[in-house]
C-alpha cells in the first residue's frame, strides 16, 4: 500500500507510516496512491526536492504531470516521535513473538493411578493430551507445519505430505515423540507401594527437535507415586505344590511347570514360564500364574479370595553340565573314563593281537580338554582326550631262519571322548560311550630275518603313534581351529 501523507510504499496493514510517522487510514486499500488523481491524467511520480545549488531545467518548461501533490503542513518531530516508537514497538514485539518458544512441563499433564485389588493392583498411566492442546496446541500445530513447509524442498515434498496428514493431530504427534517414559512397576502393586515414572524417552536430542518441530521447550522430571486405593480382599498361596522341573545339559537345559496346586482356589488358574529353553545352572526362570479374567475377580466371586502373589522365581539348578575345564573334571567322571579307556584297548588287544603278542598294560599320561570356541558353530561340544604310554611283549621265531625276537615295545595311544557331561552330583552323564580313537598306525619292526631267500623281516602293527609330539598333532593340533585346548600331560 501507498501512505496517503508521504507516497512512499508501505508494507499491507501498516497503522503508521515507518516514513513520515503519519497514521494510515484503516480502511485504504492497498495500492491506493498518496495524492488526488485527475480523470484521464497520466501519473508522475511525487518530485523530489530540488538540491541546493544544482542547476534547474532551462527554457522554463513545466513538469509533464498534471496530477498534483497537496502539500502537507511540516511534520512537527515530537509528534512523529510517538508513532514512530509504537510503530517499532510492533515490529520488535513481532519478532519476539516468533521466536519465543514457551517451556511445556510435562509433569503437568501425566497422572498415575492404581486400580483393581490389593496385591495384584495394576498402574494407570494418563496423559492429558486435550490439558496440552488448550494449553499450546495453536503454537505446537503452527510450528509443526511450518518446520514442514520448511524442509519440504530438501526433502522432495515428504515433509509437505507429512504436515498435511498430521493436520490437525499435531499435538498427539508431540505427545507420541516427545513424552515417552516408563515405570519401574506396573502389576502386581499392592496399597503403599512406590512407582517411579521416568521420562526415558526425553533427551538432549528429544528436547532439540521439539523446539525445532514444535517450537516449545520440554521440562521433566521423575514422577513418584505411593499406590493407594487398591480394594482389599482375602489371598491365597497359588504356588503351594506348584513346581519346576528342569532337565538337560547346561546351558541347552529346559523348564516344565509341574501344576498341582493344593489351594482350592487354584483349580481353574493356569501357570506360564517366561523363559523355557536354553537354561544354565544358576540362570532364574519367573512362573506367573493366570485366571481367566485379568483382574482375578472371578476367582473372588467363585472363592472370595485371589492369589497372594501372581509371580514366583526359581532358580534352575541340577542341570547336567559340560566338562569345560580340568576344575570341572571330577576324580569321578576321570575314573569313569579311565576304565573305559581301559576296556577298549583291553578288547581290542583280545580280538586283533596274533599269536607272539601280549598286552603288557597301559600308563595314562593325562588329558587334553577341548571346547568349543563358537557354541552356536557345528560341532562337538567338548572333547576329553586321554593319553596313555602302551607296552606289549613281541615274540617271533622264524621256522625257515630261526632268527628270533623277544621283547618288550611301546608305542602312545589316545582315546577321545566326545560331549561330555556331568551330573550334579559329579557323576558322569554322558559321553562315555560317544568315542574314538586312533586310525594312525605304527610299525614294530623285530628284524629276523623270515626266509633265507628274501630279506624280508617280520613286523607288527599298532594304532597308535611312536612320539606324544606325534599324538598330540593329531588329537589336538588339528582341532585349534575351531577348539580352545587345555593341555594337562606333563
Amino acid at each position: 500500500m501507498i501512505c496517503v501523507h508521504c507516497g512512499r510504499d508501505i508494507p499491507n496493514g501498516t497503522k503508521f507510516c515507518p516514513f513520515c510517522g503519519q497514521p494510515v487510514a484503516a480502511d485504504q486499500p492497498a495500492g491506493q496512491p498518496a495524492f488526488n488523481i485527475q480523470p484521464g491524467a497520466s501519473v508522475q511520480p511525487p518530485q523530489q526536492p530540488p538540491v541546493m545549488g544544482a542547476q534547474q531545467p532551462m527554457g522554463g518548461q513545466p513538469a509533464a504531470a498534471t496530477a498534483t501533490v497537496t502539500p502537507k503542513a511540516p511534520i512537527d518531530p515530537k509528534k512523529l516521535a510517538v508513532p514512530v516508537a509504537v510503530a517499532a514497538v510492533v515490529v520488535v514485539g513481532g519478532v519476539l513473538i516468533a521466536t519465543h518458544k514457551p517451556t511445556v512441563n510435562l509433569n503437568k499433564y501425566i497422572t498415575l493411578s492404581a486400580e483393581g485389588y490389593n496385591s495384584i493392583g495394576t498402574l494407570d498411566v494418563e496423559f492429558d493430551t486435550d490439558k496440552l492442546e488448550k494449553d499450546y496446541g495453536k503454537k505446537i500445530a503452527k510450528n509443526f507445519q511450518k518446520a514442514m513447509k520448511n524442509h519440504e524442498e530438501d526433502t522432495y515434498g515428504l515433509s509437505n505430505l507429512a504436515g498435511s496428514l498430521y493436520e490437525g493431530g499435531e499435538t498427539s504427534l508431540f505427545v507420541t515423540y516427545c513424552a515417552d517414559g516408563s515405570a519401574d512397576k506396573t502389576r502386581n502393586l499392592s496399597n503403599g507401594d512406590v512407582v517411579t515414572y521416568t521420562w526415558d524417552g526425553v533427551n538432549e536430542q528429544t528436547k532439540k527437535e521439539a523446539e525445532e518441530l514444535f517450537g516449545v521447550k520440554i521440562k521433566c522430571s521423575d514422577v513418584t507415586y505411593k499406590v493407594s486405593g487398591l480394594t482389599a480382599v482375602n489371598t491365597f498361596d497359588a504356588f503351594d505344590g506348584v513346581e519346576v522341573e528342569f532337565d538337560g545339559i547346561s546351558p541347552d537345559g529346559s523348564a516344565t511347570v509341574n501344576t498341582l496346586p493344593t489351594a482350592e482356589a487354584a483349580e481353574g488358574l493356569y501357570y506360564t514360564l517366561d523363559e523355557q529353553y536354553n537354561l544354565a545352572n544358576g540362570d532364574t526362570v519367573t512362573v506367573t500364574v493366570h485366571s481367566n479374567r485379568d483382574d482375578f475377580s472371578d476367582c473372588i466371586e467363585k472363592y472370595g479370595a485371589i492369589p497372594a502373589a501372581t509371580e514366583k522365581t526359581y532358580t534352575v539348578e541340577g542341570l547336567k553340565e559340560y566338562i569345560t575345564s580340568t576344575d570341572g573334571l571330577t576324580d569321578s567322571v576321570l575314573v569313569s573314563l579311565q576304565n573305559q579307556a581301559e576296556d577298549v584297548l583291553k578288547a581290542y588287544a583280545a580280538n586283533s593281537f596274533g599269536d607272539g603278542e601280549t598286552f603288557k598294560g597301559m600308563s595314562y599320561l593325562g588329558n587334553y580338554i577341548l571346547t568349543k570356541k563358537n557354541r552356536d558353530s557345528w560341532g562337538d561340544e567338548n572333547m576329553i582326550i586321554l593319553a596313555y604310554q602302551v607296552t606289549v611283549h613281541d615274540n617271533y621265531t622264524s621256522d625257515n631262519t630261526g632268527a628270533s625276537y623277544d621283547g618288550d615295545n611301546s608305542y602312545y595311544w589316545y582315546i577321545s571322548f566326545k560331549n561330555v557331561s556331568k551330573n550334579a552330583d559329579g557323576s558322569i552323564a554322558t559321553g562315555l560311550d560317544d568315542y574314538n580313537t586312533p586310525s594312525d598306525q605304527i610299525v614294530i619292526d623285530s628284524g629276523a630275518q623270515m626266509y633265507k631267500f628274501s630279506d624280508s623281516t617280520w613286523s607288527w602293527y599298532y594304532h597308535g603313534y611312536n612320539t606324544l609330539d606325534d599324538l598330540y598333532s593329531v588329537a589336538v593340533t588339528q582341532n585349534v581351529e575351531d577348539y580352545n585346548h587345555q593341555d594337562n600331560v606333563g
